[in-house]
């Protein structure tokens, strides 16, 4: 089992043996293992009472894992109240990709939040796949601009940035509901509404192979866009993709075929879908950031980029015999760059409508509201229908 914060500063610090912690995790290991942690905790009664209740539940896994657990308690007078969010999740929340439970320590007992966790879950759904979603209250302005999206997307390609605050600014605000977070962590799901209307929501993620398409980002895909078709919730996607991941370690984990049947799913879904490539969209896994042959709607910020494969460290293996024959080969380099990067420039897709239109990233919920309002009367109603796939 592993106990870690969600959000705010670490309340839990400690070690594994000799392995160390990230700030704000505790791995607890099967075996018997001994080791101790060390809580750092305000005064606040209710905040130690909360502590006493992880402590709690950390023995009782300890003692069904045959760990011996020994605690160590350091009250800091001067430590700052902390955010008190932790998650509790279990070895196979990881590994095999169901969702995670996320608990507050100081709101007691936990299954009240499991039940206010399932109804906000079914608040997004119809009452049968034969309805279509219902509109919510609508209790955001449909043109309220964020104008921190302005700069949010770092000029520098090598540099990350935080997905989960872009959707939040975009989606109505305190609606988004993000589901397996610790599964195919390059890719960020979960339910939204947008203008009131339910919708489903992917988001690259960059903090994680730079966005790239894992095996188990894969199969969270398939799963996640099954859901979306069966109860006809229209897909948002906010795409910033560099392809599949390659490697041998990805070769073993079947990337390729999952990659495929997330594909398949992708091009079987009848809902609408509205995509935003805010930076990357190269190779077969960039490609699939939508559904052609249904209502789409695809828009580029002026960060997006795309291509079969990016510039950087292709350009030296396409055109090495140019460059090595070249009498200035820094000069030729630059010259092959430019041209290629006229080419690959995504005001050349805009002109050709291969994407509706570049737009300014603070515009993107404005657009988003009515794409919700246009795809509302198409989402069709009635069982999903997903076809044979590789």
């Amino acid at each position: 089992h592993h106990i870690g914060r969600c959000g705010g500063e670490p309340d839990l610090v400690g070690t594994v043996g000799k392995l160390e912690c990230l700030p704000g995790a505790v791995n607890v290991v099967p075996g018997k293992v001994r080791f101790t942690i060390d809580i750092r905790a305000p005064r606040d009664a209710m905040r130690l009472a909360a502590v006493d209740d992880v402590l709690a539940e950390m023995r009782a896994i300890a003692a069904r894992r045959n760990v011996q657990l020994a605690v160590t308690k350091t009250h800091e007078g001067g430590v700052a109240a902390c955010a008190p969010w932790l998650m509790i999740w279990d070895d196979h929340d990881i590994h095999d990709g169901w969702g995670s439970y996320v608990a507050d320590p100081a709101d007691r007992p936990y299954y009240t939040q499991a039940f206010a966790a399932a109804r906000r879950f079914l608040s997004y759904l119809p009452s049968s796949v034969h309805d279509a979603p219902p509109r919510g209250p609508v209790t955001d302005d449909p043109a309220r601009r964020e104008e921190s999206l302005f700069d949010v997307i770092p000029r520098d390609v090598r540099k990350v940035y935080r997905i989960r605050p872009i959707v939040e600014k975009v989606v109505d605000q305190g609606s988004f509901f993000e589901m397996g977070r610790l599964f195919g962590r390059s890719v960020v799901t979960g339910f939204a509404r947008v203008d009131g209307w339910p919708v489903a929501v992917m988001a690259s993620d960059p903090m994680f192979y730079g966005g790239g398409w894992t095996s188990d980002t894969c199969q969270k895909v398939t799963r996640f866009l099954d859901m979306a078709e069966t109860f006809h919730l229209p897909v948002v996607y906010f795409c910033d993709c560099p392809g599949f991941l390659i490697g041998l370690e990805a070769e073993k984990s079947g990337v390729i075929r999952q990659g495929v049947r997330a594909m398949s799913s992708m091009f079987q879904t009848t809902v609408p879908w509205c995509t935003f490539i805010i930076r990357n969209a190269f190779g077969v896994a960039g490609a699939a950031h939508q559904n052609g042959s249904r209502m789409n709607w695809r828009y580029a910020w002026p960060s997006g980029r795309w291509g079969s494969l990016p510039l950087e460290g292709g350009i030296e293996a396409a055109y090495r015999a140019d460059i090595e024959a070249a009498d200035d080969p820094k000069e030729k380099m630059a010259e092959i760059e430019d041209r290629l990067n006229k080419l690959r420039s995504p005001f050349r897709s805009a002109e050709s409508f291969w994407i509706e239109e570049i737009i300014d990233p603070r515009d993107t919920r404005k657009i988003l509201c009515e794409f919700v309002d246009l795809a509302a009367p198409v989402r069709g109603s009635g069982p999903a229908h997903m076809w044979m796939r590789p």
